[in-house]
């Protein structure tokens, strides 16, 4: 199953019509010039989006040669959910620290048993204010609005979105098939 499941053409055939603009969305890393991006869509209190990210960090080492997205489900209705307060932190996090050190923000993010806004702070203390990243929390906000994705983590390839039947654990295979290509 695993070889035609990541099987270039057929994971070309499970990417969806739409194209989403996600050029200037999110955080990223690896190579911008790369001909491939994969882009993971996370909500910071889903469990199997802790995976998910474990998994992508881990495909960065892998393949440094892909370009790596990471974007943030937001609620679009509220910019004083907590979620969304939590988010803002995580951005500032990544402008203010290497690659190593957000995940293992992130990482200890995903382990709180409870992942309260208190909780983060306790672990990792911000001096943040609610202007900071205000840009980058704009244009989440813009991009969760317009697409409406109704599940996390959702992969992403070359800014289409893949079928759900991809989940976290295929990330790997995805990575190493488009690599080859």
């Amino acid at each position: 199953m695993a070889r035609i499941k990541y099987n270039v053409p057929i994971i070309r055939s499970q990417l969806s019509e739409t194209n989403y603009e996600t050029k200037n969305i999110g955080l990223t890393w690896g190579d911008p010039q790369s001909s491939h991006e994969i882009i993971l869509y996370i909500s910071v209190g889903c469990s199997h989006c802790g995976k998910a990210v474990k998994e992508l960090g881990r495909l960065m080492e892998i393949y440094p040669n892909l370009h790596y997205r990471l974007i943030f489900a937001l609620n679009p209705n509220s910019s004083n959910d907590e979620t969304n307060i939590i988010t803002r932190n995580f951005i500032c996090y990544y402008r203010n620290l290497s690659k190593n050190e957000f995940f293992n923000v992130l990482d200890t993010w995903y382990a709180l048993p409870e992942k309260t806004l208190d909780a983060l702070q306790k672990a990792y203390p911000t001096l943040y204010t609610q202007y900071d990243c205000k840009k980058e929390i704009d244009i989440l906000y813009e991009f969760n609005q317009q697409n409406k994705i109704n599940y996390a983590p959702a992969i992403f390839l070359d800014g289409r979105l893949l079928s759900h039947i991809y989940n976290y654990m295929d990330l790997y295979g995805i990575a190493r098939a488009i690599n080859a290509e």
